[in-house]
Protein backbone atom coordinates (compact mmCIF):
# COMPACT_ATOMS: atom_id res chain seq x y z
CA UNK A 1 0.00 0.00 0.00
CA UNK A 2 1.63 3.25 -1.12
CA UNK A 3 -1.16 5.68 -0.20
CA UNK A 4 -4.10 6.01 2.13
CA UNK A 5 -6.89 8.47 2.87
CA UNK A 6 -7.20 9.86 6.38
CA UNK A 7 -9.47 12.36 8.10
CA UNK A 8 -8.16 15.72 9.19
CA UNK A 9 -9.61 18.82 10.78
CA UNK A 10 -10.09 21.74 8.40
CA UNK A 11 -10.39 25.20 9.97
CA UNK A 12 -12.94 27.56 8.43
CA UNK A 13 -11.82 31.18 8.52
CA UNK A 14 -13.79 34.15 7.25
CA UNK A 15 -12.73 37.62 6.23
CA UNK A 16 -14.60 39.98 8.48
CA UNK A 17 -17.04 42.05 6.48
CA UNK A 18 -19.71 44.38 7.79
CA UNK A 19 -22.30 41.67 7.02
CA UNK A 20 -20.40 39.01 8.99
CA UNK A 21 -19.76 41.40 11.85
CA UNK A 22 -23.50 42.13 12.13
CA UNK A 23 -24.27 38.40 11.93
CA UNK A 24 -21.78 37.58 14.69
CA UNK A 25 -23.22 40.31 16.92
CA UNK A 26 -26.76 39.08 16.24
CA UNK A 27 -25.74 35.52 17.20
CA UNK A 28 -24.24 36.80 20.44
CA UNK A 29 -27.33 38.89 21.17
CA UNK A 30 -29.45 35.74 20.80
CA UNK A 31 -27.28 34.07 23.43
CA UNK A 32 -27.74 37.10 25.70
CA UNK A 33 -31.51 36.95 25.24
CA UNK A 34 -31.49 33.24 26.18
CA UNK A 35 -29.40 33.98 29.27
CA UNK A 36 -31.81 36.77 30.23
CA UNK A 37 -34.70 34.28 29.96
CA UNK A 38 -32.78 31.84 32.17
CA UNK A 39 -32.22 34.57 34.76
CA UNK A 40 -35.92 35.49 34.70
CA UNK A 41 -36.88 31.83 35.24
CA UNK A 42 -34.56 31.56 38.23
CA UNK A 43 -35.96 34.75 39.72
CA UNK A 44 -39.47 33.40 39.21
CA UNK A 45 -38.51 30.15 40.97
CA UNK A 46 -37.00 32.14 43.81
CA UNK A 47 -40.19 34.13 44.22
CA UNK A 48 -42.76 31.35 43.91
CA UNK A 49 -41.11 28.09 44.88
CA UNK A 50 -38.86 29.34 47.65
CA UNK A 51 -41.68 31.49 49.04
CA UNK A 52 -43.94 28.43 49.35
CA UNK A 53 -41.10 26.29 50.67
CA UNK A 54 -40.32 28.87 53.37
CA UNK A 55 -43.74 28.27 54.89
CA UNK A 56 -43.31 24.49 55.05
CA UNK A 57 -39.56 23.97 55.46
CA UNK A 58 -37.53 27.11 56.17
CA UNK A 59 -34.20 25.27 56.35
CA UNK A 60 -34.63 23.69 52.95
CA UNK A 61 -35.82 27.03 51.57
CA UNK A 62 -32.50 28.62 52.57
CA UNK A 63 -30.55 25.86 50.81
CA UNK A 64 -32.66 26.11 47.66
CA UNK A 65 -32.35 29.91 47.63
CA UNK A 66 -28.55 29.61 47.90
CA UNK A 67 -28.44 27.11 45.02
CA UNK A 68 -30.64 29.30 42.84
CA UNK A 69 -28.56 32.36 43.72
CA UNK A 70 -25.34 30.58 42.72
CA UNK A 71 -26.95 29.44 39.48
CA UNK A 72 -28.11 32.98 38.74
CA UNK A 73 -24.64 34.39 39.47
CA UNK A 74 -23.05 31.87 37.08
CA UNK A 75 -25.49 32.81 34.32
CA UNK A 76 -24.80 36.49 34.93
CA UNK A 77 -21.04 35.81 34.63
CA UNK A 78 -21.69 34.00 31.35
CA UNK A 79 -23.78 36.93 30.15
CA UNK A 80 -20.96 39.36 30.97
CA UNK A 81 -18.54 37.17 29.01
CA UNK A 82 -20.86 37.25 26.00
CA UNK A 83 -21.26 41.03 26.34
CA UNK A 84 -17.46 41.30 26.30
CA UNK A 85 -17.45 39.29 23.07
CA UNK A 86 -20.05 41.66 21.55
CA UNK A 87 -17.81 44.61 22.42
CA UNK A 88 -14.76 42.83 20.98
CA UNK A 89 -16.53 41.92 17.72
CA UNK A 90 -17.80 45.49 17.38
CA UNK A 91 -14.22 46.77 17.58
CA UNK A 92 -12.75 44.24 15.11
CA UNK A 93 -11.19 45.68 12.01
CA UNK A 94 -12.93 44.79 8.74
CA UNK A 95 -10.83 42.44 6.61
CA UNK A 96 -9.48 40.60 9.64
CA UNK A 97 -9.60 36.79 9.38
CA UNK A 98 -11.75 35.19 12.09
CA UNK A 99 -12.13 31.51 12.83
CA UNK A 100 -15.73 30.40 12.29
CA UNK A 101 -15.40 26.70 13.05
CA UNK A 102 -14.02 23.43 11.81
CA UNK A 103 -15.08 20.57 9.56
CA UNK A 104 -13.60 17.19 8.83
CA UNK A 105 -11.93 16.59 5.51
CA UNK A 106 -10.17 13.71 3.82
CA UNK A 107 -6.60 13.86 2.59
CA UNK A 108 -4.58 11.36 0.65
CA UNK A 109 -1.25 10.49 2.26
CA UNK A 110 1.55 8.88 0.29
CA UNK A 111 4.84 7.47 1.44
CA UNK A 112 7.32 10.33 1.72
CA UNK A 113 4.66 13.03 2.35
CA UNK A 114 5.16 15.49 5.19
CA UNK A 115 2.29 14.50 7.50
CA UNK A 116 2.59 17.70 9.56
CA UNK A 117 1.88 19.80 6.45
CA UNK A 118 -0.99 17.59 5.31
CA UNK A 119 -2.74 17.70 8.68
CA UNK A 120 -3.04 21.50 8.59
CA UNK A 121 -5.78 22.84 6.33
CA UNK A 122 -7.89 26.00 6.15
CA UNK A 123 -10.67 27.30 3.98
CA UNK A 124 -10.95 31.07 3.72
CA UNK A 125 -14.39 32.49 2.93
CA UNK A 126 -15.86 35.94 2.49
CA UNK A 127 -19.61 36.38 2.89
CA UNK A 128 -20.09 32.65 2.39
CA UNK A 129 -17.98 32.37 -0.78
CA UNK A 130 -14.79 30.31 -0.79
CA UNK A 131 -11.77 32.50 -1.53
CA UNK A 132 -8.87 30.18 -0.85
CA UNK A 133 -7.75 26.74 0.31
CA UNK A 134 -4.64 26.67 2.47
Amino acid sequence: MSKMKIKRVVTIKAKLTETLQKKMIAELQEVIARLDRDIALIEEKMTKFVGELTKNNPTQAVVVRQQLTLEKEQIMKNKETVLDKVRAVSKMELGLEVTRGTVEGMVEVKIGDNLDELMFAEILVEDGKVLEFR
